[in-house]
């Protein structure tokens, strides 16, 4: 096919008709070359003739054919596929030596002797599953055959030399079989075994002589299966172990698989892990002991286990994590659906996913820096959370705290985690959120907050705040926005409060309109009265100087009438002698007076004569009125 699709791109025409096509099939030809012949569920009885000597591949499954001997022209075939048919036997012959797969499944072959093919000096691949009457397993020969397939074949016994004429052999599927033991599959090249869901009771010390190059060994499902490897230090070469399903009881004798990498041991029915239970497995990379009755781990059960990676040890009865201490290496760590109530002596160096999912946990005051530095992703869904405390992570990129009952949340719980980039708090019991729970984590990019009992309170300011924060200003971080509903209304976030904040906008908007208006007048009026007071002192600074001068003018007025006064009074007092009559006596009598009475109104007259002056004025008074 891909031969076919790689010929269209190139822009070569291919032809579904050829000279060599049999009546019913489907041909494929480039040019003159027939590629492909398929004449599945053709009714055809025996192989057609008129095939193309160059055909490569040739399918003849789901038709009535009851025995198959080697064509003389079919010697450029490399695919045969001759399943669903009712072959009991089969022979190749050399002519057909560029043959490297045969598919025979689903026919009736009783014998494996009656299969012959070795002849076939390219043959890999062999398939004979659901061959339901084979019962004789023994007699195959082939030098060049690497994949032996015998699955579904209701095999329980086989015989000493099964692999004795396959010497090259690599990989056996007995699965789905009745087997009971595997003490006569002998063979030197074998490195995969498949007996999977099977009846086998036990591997011994004698399988590992058997199959000494043995690589990848499959037994799981097998119900009754154990391991006796009493008093045994041999060392096998099996590096892949599957032992799963299969209801053992401990892993008490690992200790020949030395060279084990990959051990499945999960659904069955193991309780402890004890200290020596890998000690001799060095070079143990992934283990799966999921599915068990595990409660206790010994401390050092992991203690030579230096090169361990992935380690699932899920749906479990484990209580504490003190076992970690010696998983050195591990970078991932499935501990979900335990009885786990806390995590005190959590310590792994290298762990990078961590899931602790469907626990007992009941509160998280976790600091990651100290006890798993690299951890990124951590699962702490379906836990019986409350309040969710401080996290301190500088590596931790996703959490998951979905399903764990968390009704509140540290206002700091992120605030120390600086790459976190996933929060789940899905389907708690978060009724309200203070959006400076998020504020601080600049790297966030999804978060997911829907299944929780939301109390949309419209007039809320932590509500307002929350939605504001995580709808408006970092949209597209909430993930299920059109998720988020309200408890009581069962209406989204955003349709439940629109109305009522359109409202409280306008008012909003009013009251504003109305307070910038008040305040411009309230500025206006102040102004004006500061431009009033400003103006009276100077009307007052005026009129001061306006009275000192008029003062001035009046001294001055003052100053001039009485030098005026002066100069006529002297004119007045002293009249001349010639001019005046002299007084009777009734006049004489009253000079004095009237002299007196003419002093008081002079003085009264003079606004500020200097001290000197009225002190030379008074000897002179007296001087004229005694002259008088």
């Amino acid at each position: 096919m891909k031969a076919y699709r790689l010929l269209l791109l190139l822009g070569i025409q291919l032809s579904q008709v050829s000279a060599f096509c049999p009546e019913r099939c489907i041909c494929l030809s480039f040019i003159d070359y027939t590629l492909k012949i398929n004449c599945s569920g053709s009714e055809k009885t025996e192989v057609p003739f008129g095939i193309s000597p160059q055909v490569k591949v040739l399918d003849l499954s789901h038709n009535e054919i009851t025995a198959y001997s080697h064509s003389k022209y079919l010697k450029a075939v490399e695919e045969i596929d001759l399943s669903n048919n009712k072959i009991t036997q089969v022979s190749f012959g050399m002519s057909m030596k560029h043959l490297k797969s045969i598919d025979l499944s689903y026919n009736s072959i009783a014998q494996l002797k009656k299969v012959e093919i070795r002849h076939l000096k390219h043959l890999k691949t062999l398939n004979l599953s659901h061959n339901s009457k084979l019962h004789e397993v023994s007699g195959l020969r082939s030098e060049s055959l690497q994949e032996l397939n015998l699955s579904h074949c209701y095999i329980s016994y086989v015989d000493e030399d099964f692999l004795d004429e396959v010497p090259n052999i690599r990989f056996v599927d007995l699965s789905h079989n009745s087997l009971r033991s595997l003490k006569n599959i002998r063979s030197f090249s074998l490195r995969r075994l498949d007996a999977s869901n099977s009846e086998i009771e036990n591997i011994s010390k004698f399988d590992i002589f058997n199959l000494p190059e043995l690589v990848v060994l499959n037994v799981s499902f097998n119900p009754n299966l154990k391991m006796d490897f009493s008093y045994e230090n041999s060392c096998w070469s099996v590096k892949h172990l599957d032992v799963s399903n299969s209801k053992m009881l401990s892993l008490d004798d690992m200790f020949p698989f030395c060279s084990l990498q990959i051990l499945n041991a999960s659904l069955n029915q193991i309780e402890i892990i004890e200290v020596r239970t890998f000690f001799n497995n060095c070079e143990l990379i992934f283990v799966n002991l999921s599915r068990n009755r595990i409660s206790e781990i010994d401390r050092q059960a992991f203690l030579t286990a230096d090169k361990l990676k992935v380690l699932d040890l899920s749906v479990n009865q484990i209580q504490d994590v003190l076992f970690t201490l010696h998983l050195k290496q591990v970078t991932e760590l499935d501990l979900s659906h335990n009885q786990i109530s806390t995590l005190v002596g959590l310590m792994l160096k290298n762990v990078v996913d961590l899931n602790l999912s469907d626990n007992r946990i009941t509160e998280i005051w976790m600091n990651l820096n100290e006890n798993t530095p690299k951890l990124r992703y951590l699962n702490l869904s379906r836990n019986n959370i409350k309040h969710l405390g401080k996290i301190t992570s500088k590596s931790v990129v996703r959490i998951d705290l979905s399903h764990s009952g968390i009704a509140s949340i540290e206002v700091t719980a992120f605030e120390n985690t600086e790459n976190l980039m996933t929060v789940d708090l899905v389907g708690n019991k978060l009724t309200s959120l203070d959006f400076r729970v998020f504020k601080e984590v600049n790297t966030l990019k999804d978060l997911f907050l829907s299944g929780n009992p939301w109390s949309c309170h419209c007039q809320s300011q932590e509500f307002k705040e929350v939605f504001h924060y995580l709808v408006i200003e970092i949209p597209g971080v909430l993930g299920d926005v059109q998720d988020l509903k309200c408890h009581k209304t069962n209406e989204t976030w955003k349709n439940s409060c629109q109305d009522d904040w359109r409202r409280e906008k306008e008012w909003r908007k009013t009251v504003y309109s109305l307070t910038v208006s008040l305040a411009i007048a309230v500025i206006v009026v102040v102004i004006i009265f500061i431009c009033k007071y400003k103006r009276k002192p100077e009307d007052g600074e005026s009129q001061v100087n306006e009275g000192a001068e008029e003062n001035g003018r009046r001294l001055s007025n003052h100053q001039h009438s009485l030098e005026s006064l002066q100069i006529t009074g002297d004119i007045e007092v002293l009249p001349s002698r010639n001019s005046t009559p002299p007084p009777n006596y009734e006049a004489a009598l009253l000079l004095p007076k009237l002299t007196e009475e003419r002093t008081e109104s002079r003085a009264s007259t003079e606004t500020v004569p200097s001290s000197s002056n009225s002190e030379s004025e008074e000897p002179e008074q007296s001087e004229h009125s005694s002259t008088e």
